[in-house]
């Protein structure tokens, strides 16, 4: 066993092996998906002949009827000799428009081979059928330059005992029903009943049983029709035994769409007279239903005129029904297109950076119409907004040219609810040119234009090679985008978004200008002059304001009173060059000094603004002791100079044995210039600031000691040695 430190020792290294092997794999893995993702795209190059494959045999056999093929057929490729493609029509490949199919017999080379005048897949002889087909699938592309890409289906003759054998060689069955002629049996095309066979005669046939080895003889066709059997057997040939079984009543079959069926076998009654089967017509049952359609009518087989229904709308003589005696009689239903199928129209934008790129239609952008079922619709992409489909998309214009490359602005409405039709049409995003614009008053040079796809988000001009004397710039305007009904200042080299642009008509504009906006700066210098009558300087003001703003000069000097004077400028607009002066002229202000004992004035005196004087002594009063002059409140001692500031009341006060007394009641005293301070002294503050750091200090000691140490007050105690 290895020590621990062994396996710490190989610890390490085994981890970064792991690590490596992982990403070894990782590479591998990926290298094995690139090239499996690279054998699903490639593509074969498909030109030549697609021969139809059966799911019994290569050829299927002349059956004497005629064979319709069904769309979605399946049909083989041959890629090399030993290696084939199976390909699906409507999925692989499509049969070419405006094209016909061929008919070759037996045989013949394909110079012989006929137009055949329909444009169904109907198949009455046998023999090679080919046509055309265009390769629309992602196994397998049109080779470039290559002959025309044919399908060959090939019916191959049957020798006409096969007809009337089954596979074991045991003779067929054949059904007739009680009623009807021996000779009205239905055999295969070219078989009749025997003229020396004495059980089928031209009697009715009475009763239900089974004819065991009921002999036939075989007529050649004539013209084409013969080259589809293989007649080298001889005379022998023309003769052949099956089973005919009669039945009582003919089973009744009504089908729907697909595995829908319904059987009536009741209530259906023989006329002997007229050989006829009567009865009434089912009733289309609940589940009979085909999406997209509603139920029309029931037809009998072979019969495609008249018409059969037991709905509460139909014709009376269309509920009941009279048909020759047939073993098996199917009515098939029959149904007319809904012309509400719902279909959509998807409207697809160009990317922003990618010329070959859309973006998937989001909210607004699909939309739903009614149509056919089953019938075509196609939007007029050549007359632009003409067809309704067609929509305005701000800043998009529609692309007829992509949207007839993708090829889906025509198809069948359908009511597959898992496969509807959906048209796409397509939208060029727009190209504008940013320009810049400026006012005459601007100086300087514009920035170049330039040109954006809509809602690109392009950086703004700085602007900074365009000025104004007094005025700054504060962004762009282009005139489109408002904001409360004001036009969006956009800032000097900030993001903005391509819109699309328009006249007041709301037509399409090419270019987006964007203008200068400079506004006017808050900050420009002018001077206000306060001034005596002889023009000497009490203050002078250096302010700052609006640029070409209209202001009004504001007395600012106490002590003075403004006066009219030659010299005046109260008003003026502020100029960019911060020569703007306006004067105002002043006198001074006489203030009265009022000296008061009790109510009494004892005198009064005048100064001005800043005058000082001093306190004279107080008058004596019996029975007191003068203690100070009282000014606003507060009290100052005999020969304080005071600086005047405005007008004052000042009280003599007095003191009765230690009592304060302020003679004069409750007056109160005015003085306009000295403020008293009210904030705390640094010695005070420095105190209040002590106390707070004890008492912190005091709660942390407090948490620590008896909440975190748990430690009480007898810990405190100092211990003795």
């Amino acid at each position: 066993m290895m020590s621990k430190n062994l396996e710490k020792k190989y610890l390490l290294p085994i981890v970064i092996l792991m690590l490596v092997s992982m990403m070894l794999a990782m590479v591998v893995f990926s290298s094995a998906r690139e090239n499996a993702l690279a054998e699903t795209t490639e593509k074969t190059e498909v030109f030549g002949t697609i021969y139809h494959k059966s799911g019994l045999v290569d050829k299927p056999p002349y059956s004497g009827e005629s064979q319709a093929l069904g769309k979605g057929f399946n049909a083989n490729f041959n890629k090399t000799e030993s290696e084939s493609i199976s390909l699906k029509e409507g999925v692989d490949f499509k049969f070419t428009e405006d094209t016909k199919w061929y008919f070759r017999a037996p045989g013949a080379d394909e110079s012989e081979q006929i137009e055949l005048n329909t444009e169904v897949n109907n198949f009455v002889l046998a023999g090679v059928y080919r046509r055309e087909v265009t390769i629309i699938g992602d196994a397998c592309v049109q080779k470039e330059g290559a002959e025309i890409t044919t399908v060959e289906y090939e019916i191959k003759p049957l020798a006409p005992r096969d007809l009337i054998k089954n596979a074991d060689n045991t003779p067929k069955e054949f059904k007739a029903v009680v009623g009807m002629k021996g000779s009205d049996v239905e055999f295969p095309m070219g078989w009749k009943v025997a003229v020396e066979e004495d059980r089928l005669t031209e009697e009715k046939l009475k009763e239900a049983k089974t004819i065991e080895n009921v002999k036939l003889a075989f007529e050649v066709p004539t013209g084409d029709k013969e080259v589809n059997f293989d007649l080298t057997e001889g005379e022998v040939a023309k003769k052949g035994a099956v089973i005919v079984k009669v039945e009582a009543k003919p089973t009744i079959i009504f089908k729907g769409e697909g595995t829908q069926q319904a059987t009536l076998t009741d209530n259906i009654t023989y006329n002997a007279e007229t050989n006829k089967y009567t009865g009434t017509v089912l009733k289309r049952p609940s589940n009979f239903a085909k999406a997209g359609y509603n139920f029309s009518h029931f037809t009998l087989e072979g019969d495609t005129e008249t018409k059969y229904s037991n709905e509460v709308n139909a014709p009376e003589e269309g509920k009941t029904f009279s048909v020759d005696p047939k073993a098996i009689i199917t009515f098939t239903s029959n149904w007319t297109p809904r012309n509400d199928t719902e279909y959509k129209v998807k409207h697809y934008r160009q990317a922003i950076n990618e010329e070959n790129g859309y973006i998937p239609p989001g909210i607004g952008l699909v939309e739903s119409f009614k149509g056919e079922t089953d019938s075509t619709v196609e939007i007029n992409i050549t007359e632009g907004t003409a067809d309704g489909k067609i929509i305005t998309i701000k800043g998009f214009t529609f692309d007829p040219v992509k949207t007839a490359e993708v090829n889906k602005y025509k198809g069948v409405v359908s009511a597959d609810s898992k496969n509807p039709l959906a048209l796409e049409l397509y939208y060029k995003r727009d190209t504008y040119t940013l320009a810049y614009a400026k006012g005459d008053d601007i100086e300087g040079s514009l920035p170049d234009g330039s040109t954006h796809k809509f809602d690109v988000s392009v950086t703004l001009d700085s602007g900074s090679s365009l000025s104004k004397s007094g005025y700054q710039l504060v962004g762009w305007k282009d005139g489109l985008t408002r904001v409360d009904d004001k036009d969006k200042i956009f800032a000097p080299g900030s993001s903005y978004t391509i819109i699309q642009p328009q006249d007041e008509n709301g037509n399409k504009l090419d270019t987006i200008t964007m203008t200068a906006v400079f506004e006017a700066r808050k900050d420009t210098p002018y001077t206000v002059m306060h001034c005596t009558a002889d023009g000497t300087i009490i203050k002078e003001e250096k302010l700052q304001g609006e640029t070409d703003l209209e202001i009004k000069a504001v007395s600012t000097v106490p002590g003075y009173k403004v006066i009219e004077h030659e010299g005046t400028i109260k008003t003026g607009t502020i100029t960019a060059d911060g020569e703007l002066v306006l004067k105002l002229y002043y006198e001074k202000i006489d203030y009265n000094i009022t000296f008061t004992v009790g109510t009494s004035t004892i005198e009064t005196r005048t100064y001005n603004i800043d005058n000082k004087f001093t306190l004279p002594a107080g008058p004596e009063k019996e029975g007191f002791t003068f203690k100070g002059w009282v000014i606003n409140g507060q009290t100052y001692e005999a020969g304080k100079e005071i600086t005047v500031k405005g007008p004052m009341k000042i009280e003599a006060s007095y003191s009765n044995n230690s009592v304060e007394v302020i003679v004069g009641g409750e007056d109160a005293n005015v003085i306009l210039a000295p403020e008293q301070k009210t904030d705390l002294s640094a010695g005070a503050i420095a105190g209040i600031v002590i106390a707070c750091v004890v008492v912190l200090a005091a709660s942390i000691f407090s948490i620590v000691w008896f909440g975190v140490l748990k430690r009480s007050f007898k810990d405190m105690r100092i211990k003795r040695r």
